[in-house]
């Protein structure tokens, strides 16, 4: 099977299974934390895809120093988001899927980028307020010293997109070792929205006559 007709249909494949969680019923109350966590399944499945564990790989092999990763994250910084650097890292395979995703599904992420083993961009769409993520909470919990673990943060205004939003990150994994992070953020509107829905759906599916404490706490 070629391989772009392969990445389209993992991509479609996950975007499926995306679209099943979050369209699940409940008939309790969720939290916002629970339904950005629920979006792991969908950056796991990402992060096994040998496009993404080849371009992390790649990166890797190149051992980049800490010192130059800082040099390119000061570039970064105070270069605007159509940079020759920036483009030129969206427009590679990975880079390619990462937009797809996206744009597929611009009402829940807000960004999508993945990292080497030091928290150095491998690529990032859009591009992020910096290059180095390695002294960041989304990188240093998941990739947790090469033990790598999901991880789900807190809703914080994001200034690369203007928006609030949580960050989830996974471990891309190659041959039982953590290699590098792939980190999707979730839009607080959408979190607000599956949470509509859901208590929504449970109210009605309640019996007739049934008592309700409409009164819910801010989550």
């Amino acid at each position: 099977m070629h391989t772009s007709y392969r990445l389209i249909l993992t991509i479609a494949s996950s975007l499926l299974l995306f679209n099943t969680v979050t369209s699940y019923s409940s008939p309790k109350s969720l939290t916002i934390h629970e339904i950005v966590e629920s979006k792991l399944l969908i950056a796991k499945k990402l992060a096994r895809s040998p496009v993404i564990i080849r371009a992390v790989q790649r990166q890797n092999n190149t051992q980049l120093s800490l010192a130059v990763i800082k040099e390119r994250d000061k570039q970064w910084v105070n270069s605007s988001p159509n940079s020759t650097f920036k483009i030129a890292m969206q427009n590679t395979a990975v880079g390619n899927v990462i937009k797809l995703y996206l744009k597929a599904k611009t009402d829940i992420f807000n960004e999508i980028f993945l990292t080497d083993n030091q928290g150095a961009n491998v690529t990032a769409y859009p591009a992020t307020t910096d290059y180095w993520q390695g002294d960041e909470n989304k990188f240093i919990k998941s990739f947790n010293s090469g033990s790598g673990i999901p991880y789900v943060g807190d809703i914080q205004f994001d200034k690369s997109t203007q928006t609030y939003a949580a960050h989830i990150s996974v471990p891309v994994i190659n041959k039982g070792k953590t290699i590098g992070v792939l980190i999707f953020g979730i839009r607080l509107s959408h979190a607000k929205q599956v949470r509509t829905k859901l208590n929504s759906n449970s109210l009605s599916n309640l019996p007739p006559g049934h008592l309700v404490n409409t009164s819910q706490s801010t989550h």
